[in-house]
């Protein structure tokens, strides 16, 4: 099935995307390492129990080129246990639930902040 006009436009849109709101990271694993320029993704929702008990649950993920994961001039795909480090030095896990995104040739990857 063709691409309706509002998915042409926000594929059309994805490098403009890198340009603008893309942050260098460091993807790591073990010694291996590569330089990406990656989008952070935080989503959060607000909810409140049975109990009554507000809470809020958040989530980050980290979205890049699936071309750009280069480790010891192979491509790879993102594995739980592997790294990321944002250009603040802020070093993150990554999480066993990456998705590849198909129509986009993305990654996108859930992480935790590892705690310093």
């Amino acid at each position: 099935m063709a691409d309706n006009p509002f998915q042409i436009a926000a594929k059309a849109a994805i490098p403009a995307c890198y340009t603008l709101a893309g942050e260098v990271i460091t993807y790591a694993r073990l010694a291996a390492t590569a330089t990406i320029t990656a989008l952070r993704n935080r989503q959060g929702a607000d909810m409140v129990d049975s109990q009554g008990v507000y809470a809020r649950a958040s989530r980050l993920e980290w979205t890049f080129k699936q071309a750009d994961l280069v480790l010891g001039g192979s491509a790879v795909e993102p594995a739980r246990g592997d790294t990321i480090t944002d250009a603040a030095g802020v070093v993150y896990d990554v999480q066993a639930d990456v998705e590849r995104l198909e129509d986009t040739a993305e990654w996108r990857v859930p992480v935790r902040e590892v705690d310093s």
